[in-house]
């Protein structure tokens, strides 16, 4: 089952890893059924949510009416099955009259009563479910539809199915106010069980970073400039002041926005005119370079720690990561925990002058252009006699074979190999450094080819 409702993603989180269904099955006798099923009451377990009482280890029949035999089994899920997410109308914006909110959450079967979310609002309360689940939801992103199955958003070992409820002409008045949404399943013997609760506010949604969003500190002079044919902001630095990101944490230690919808990267794009060194302060963590080359990006955070610089901070030019340097566009990027007291660029050493671009906050490093596959030979044949496999054993493990076939001419594009990165047609060229091949190809013959060095 599956429907269709026009709104634009937006889920913040990060999917975690899930726990999976609890493994020990833990087995309640039927005094200790019966006792919660009285005090509608259920056991608890740190991490998972209880999901109801089962005749058998295997969780195929829920125990709707009397306790069986000498008791039952209690079922336990990863908590984040009864979680909430939510989607908004496409195209809501900070001006709009009003907007419609959609709230999610899921479930692992069938066997439920009911599913539903309590909400708070102002304090007034609520209680809104549905009987109904949904295989597929979708959504838009750049206005692009999307669909996506309930292990892409909650538990991808628990969650089978959605169940979504909307709010809807919520006014443009109410985008401030915090809505509090409890999802909670009511199990077929009846127990109601209240998940992760979220609290939601329309206005924290629609945010979006200012792409020029930079905030002078104490001793930073900043001002906005034309670069390379784009508006960007020049910062000037004394030794050791600094420059903070909006919505991130300000100078004063407020948090912003940035936390609020839970992300974890800043990033943006950094030239340095001139500096002598430069301290990135990611997390509670103070990164030092050069700003010319220097890598730190295999130090250890600390010896008591097995935590390595680069998993805190990356900088990339061309989309390749590569240690920063002076007079060259570099993006970098910055891992904030929530745990962040100062997140800012710091001159380190003497003054500094920098332009900045391109703030935006992720949930993740930016993507890396892939370097050149060792091994990226690939055929090119009009024929169907060739190919070119990977050999994986004997004396020539981690090499490519290539075997031709008995016809046709290279000028034709038969029994013709060529090499991965390369457009021969194209304007762009990756330049490999090859071993020598020393084995000359005829129709009918074997070569093995060793990947670039």
């Amino acid at each position: 089952m599956c429907f269709t409702f026009v709104l634009s993603v937006v889920f913040p989180d990060v999917v975690t890893e899930a726990n999976g269904i609890n493994s020990e099955n833990d087995y309640y006798t039927k005094i200790d059924v019966d006792t919660y099923r009285q005090a509608a009451t259920f056991p608890e377990k740190e991490g998972y949510v209880f999901a109801g009482w089962y005749q058998d280890a295997e969780f195929k029949n829920a125990v709707s009416g009397a306790t069986p035999g000498d008791g039952a089994y209690a079922k336990f899920l990863d908590s984040t099955v009864l979680s909430v997410k939510c989607q908004l109308k496409k195209g809501t914006t900070l001006d709009s009259k009003s907007t419609d909110l959609r709230l999610i959450t899921s479930v692992d079967s069938l066997d439920y009563q009911t599913v539903g979310f309590d909400l708070e609002v102002n304090g007034k309360t609520a209680s809104i479910t549905s009987k109904t689940v949904y295989q597929t939801i979708y959504g838009y992103v750049n206005d692009a539809s999307e669909s996506y199955t309930p292990g892409d958003v909650f538990s991808q070992t628990d969650s089978r199915y959605f169940m979504t409820k909307n709010v809807t002409n919520i006014p443009q008045s109410a985008f401030e106010t915090d809505i509090l949404a409890t999802p909670f399943w009511i199990t077929l013997d009846g127990t109601k069980v209240t998940g992760t609760a979220r609290t939601v506010k329309i206005g924290d949604k629609l945010f979006t970073p200012d792409s020029l969003g930079f905030v002078a500190g104490t001793g930073t002079t900043m001002t906005q400039e034309m670069k390379d044919g784009e508006t960007v902001v020049k910062a000037d630095l004394e030794e050791n002041s600094q420059i903070y990101f909006d919505n991130v944490i300000a100078e004063a230690g407020t948090k912003g926005h940035f936390f609020t919808q839970g992300y974890q990267y800043v990033t943006f794009d950094m030239y340095i005119e001139s500096s002598a060194n430069f301290l990135f302060n990611t997390s509670t963590h103070n990164i030092w370079t050069n700003g010319n080359g220097y890598d730190w990006s295999e130090e250890q955070i600390n010896t008591q720690v097995n935590l390595k610089k680069g998993e805190f901070l990356r900088t990339y030019k061309d989309g390749v990561r590569d240690p920063i340097k002076q007079k060259v566009w570099y993006t970098v990027s910055m891992k904030v925990e929530n745990y962040s007291n100062n997140v800012s660029i710091q001159a380190n050493g003497g003054p500094a002058t920098i332009y900045l671009k391109n703030l935006v906050f992720s949930n993740a490093f930016p993507a890396e252009k892939g370097q050149p596959d060792s091994l990226g030979f690939k055929l090119v044949d009009a024929s169907t006699g060739s190919s070119v496999v990977k050999v994986t054993e004997g004396d020539f493990a981690n090499t490519m074979k290539f075997t031709a076939s008995g016809s046709g001419s290279e000028w034709d594009n038969y029994n013709r190999v060529t090499f991965e990165g390369i457009e021969v047609n194209g304007t762009t060229i990756t330049v490999l450094h090859l071993r020598a091949l020393t084995v000359q190809t005829r129709p009918g013959y074997s070569m093995i080819m060793n990947g670039p060095e």
